[in-house]
């Protein structure tokens, strides 16, 4: 094999791996838009629906929930009164893939109301966090999310 044949194997190469990575973050962020339709409809069904069995949630300060934990915290949360989202949107700010495998540096936006001792109060913030997810069978599915930072503020 020639010198400028192996070269034009390799960069072949390269753009079908690039290629595969492209479809493999549309199918990622398209879990990801699934995640926040969900959330805006309080669907926890939904929302769990697209994690995998052994999901993990990490806070900043290092507790780890488990999914079991994870998906009680969320039905508890959805039930509150008068709970609208008005903002769930998520921003991958980047993508890291080791082979069936995809690390996700992300920020969440939300801004969300609920009624609270028969007052509507407000909620805004940001989280930032490093998501993993698992190629499966049934597609990309989210395994952890490590919390690395949040903000939030709450008004009446």
């Amino acid at each position: 094999m020639t010198k400028p044949t192996m070269i034009l194997m390799l960069a072949f190469g390269a753009t079908l791996v690039q290629a595969d990575q492209g479809a493999d973050i549309k199918a990622i962020q398209a879990q990801y838009l699934k995640l926040s339709r969900a959330i805006k409809s309080k669907s926890v069904p939904a929302m769990m629906a697209i994690c995998e069995r052994d999901f993990t949630w990490v806070d900043p300060s290092g507790k780890v929930m488990d999914r079991k934990t994870f998906e009680a915290m969320n039905r508890s949360q959805m039930k509150m009164p008068g709970l609208k989202f008005h903002v769930f949107d998520f921003k991958n700010d980047s993508f890291g893939f080791m082979g069936d495998e995809c690390m996700v540096r992300n920020t969440t936006t939300m801004k969300m109301s609920a009624k609270m001792n028969g007052q509507t109060m407000t909620m805004s913030g940001t989280t930032e966090c490093v998501d993993y997810w698992r190629r499966t069978p049934r597609g990309w599915r989210p395994y952890k999310v490590v919390v690395v930072h949040e903000t939030q503020s709450m008004g009446g």
